[in-house]
């Protein structure tokens, strides 16, 4: 089997001089022993977006029509939530989701906008 598959590389001898894979070495000895950190390395901001998104959209505490004016945006491993959400359950729980997202730094909820009902028309929480 060619490839990389948990921490090893299966490949023949004689495949090391058409495929050179130079950090062979640091897989077999065991020196990369982090494996998520790598991952993070490798992480873009659109990466990170979109695994905000699964993370919020995964959360069942979170109605569909606040998962659906939720959005998401990513700047320099930051998030900015906005958008409008029926109750302040849904904000927190959108927060502590992106929150818990692995890469993410900080969270920024200021644009998130609660929805009062509609006997309070003229009044918005933050």
């Amino acid at each position: 089997m060619l490839g990389y598959q948990w921490g090893y590389w299966y490949h023949p001898q004689n495949y090391g001089v058409l495929f050179p894979l130079p950090s062979y070495d640091s897989y077999s000895e065991g020196t990369c022993a982090n494996y998520s950190v790598l991952d993070l390395e490798l992480l873009t901001d659109e990466d990170l977006a979109e695994n905000v998104v699964y993370s919020i959209y995964n959360d069942p505490r979170i109605s569909k029509t606040d998962k659906d004016h939720i959005k998401i945006e990513s700047k320099e491993f930051n998030i900015t939530l906005s958008g409008e959400a029926k109750n302040r359950s849904s904000k927190f729980f959108a927060y502590m989701d992106a929150l818990q997202t692995p890469g993410v730094n900080d969270v920024d909820i200021k644009n998130l906008k609660i929805n009062l009902p509609t006997a309070y028309p003229n009044h918005t929480l933050n």
